[in-house]
C-alpha cells in the first residue's frame, strides 16, 4: 500500500472523486498510474517512515560520536 496526494480535481472507480490536498492509501498499480500516467497526484512519505528516518540517522550519529 502506498499513499498519495491529489494535485488536481477528479474522480476514479476506485477511489471516488478527489480535489487538490487530498489523500488517498491505494495499492501500488493504481498510484503508479494515478502519479505517472494520470499526473493528477503526488507520492506521500508516510510521518512514520520519516520519524524512523530521523531516529536513526541520529543514532549512528551518536554511535561515531562515542566511538571517536
Amino acid at each position: 500500500m502506498v499513499q498519495i496526494k491529489f494535485i488536481t480535481f477528479g474522480a476514479t472507480s476506485a477511489g471516488g472523486s478527489f480535489g487538490p490536498g487530498d489523500v488517498m492509501r491505494c495499492d501500488d498499480t493504481l498510484a503508479e498510474h494515478l502519479v505517472d500516467e494520470a499526473k493528477c497526484a503526488v507520492y506521500v512519505e508516510s510521518k512514520l517512515q520519516e520519524t524512523s528516518e530521523t531516529v536513526k540517522s541520529k543514532v549512528k550519529n551518536n554511535r561515531k560520536r562515542k566511538d571517536d
